[in-house]
């Protein structure tokens, strides 16, 4: 009866710890920031802050203070800041991860894309290559 009592014990007691990252140190969590991006092109790299993240696409504003479109089959490698390369089974990008770490997880409205664009003295998107 003693050892049933404390293996419960131990059970209950292994349920209430709490394992992985806690808030307080997550980054996306302390910032309205999204994650930073490293990507490498062919022949160029953007790098910058990921603000959405689409179904074949990804949206970064780069150091140089441009709104970029980057498509997936143009991207040769990236890294997400301290996540490293996030890739997902076959090396596909974890598109609905990395929605998390952006900084509009549910996209952006019209109204604040035109906003940023217009913050970022753009008209469009601009399409990295």
């Amino acid at each position: 009866m003693f050892r049933s009592s404390l293996l419960v014990a131990t059970v209950l007691l292994c349920a209430g710890c709490y394992h992985g990252q806690r808030l307080a140190t997550f980054g996306p969590a302390q910032s309205p920031a999204g994650i930073f991006s490293d990507l490498r092109l062919r022949q160029t790299r953007v790098r910058g802050e990921l603000l959405e993240v689409h179904d074949s696409a990804l949206v970064v504003v780069t150091s140089e203070a441009k709104v970029m479109l980057v498509r997936f089959d143009d991207i040769r490698s990236w890294r997400f800041g301290d996540k490293g390369a996030l890739t997902g089974d076959g090396g596909h990008v974890p598109v609905a991860r990395l929605r998390t770490f952006s900084r509009y997880p549910a996209g952006m409205t019209p109204d604040v894309r035109a906003q940023l664009l217009s913050a970022y003295g753009q008209t469009e998107i601009e399409v990295a290559r």
